[in-house]
């Protein structure tokens, strides 16, 4: 029995982890074309906008980082 809820916790974990990384390479994309847009059509940087984004970025590259070391 206790392999098996190995099994299921590292299939689980494996999952999570991918989808932080997704997660946290789509907020940063988001970030670069929001800046982008922003900068070509309104000449000026949109900060609050981006540090929202990178903020989750960054909290999602934790969170895979944390499955990825066992914590």
């Amino acid at each position: 029995m206790n392999l098996i809820q190995k099994a299921i916790k590292a299939a689980k974990d494996k999952v999570l982890l991918r989808y932080h990384r997704v997660a946290a390479r789509m907020y940063l994309k988001r970030a670069t074309y929001v800046a982008d847009q922003v900068i070509y059509t309104r000449f000026k940087v949109p900060t609050q906008a981006l540090r929202v984004l990178r903020e989750k970025a960054n909290e999602h590259t934790q969170k895979a980082y944390a499955i990825r070391k066992g914590v």
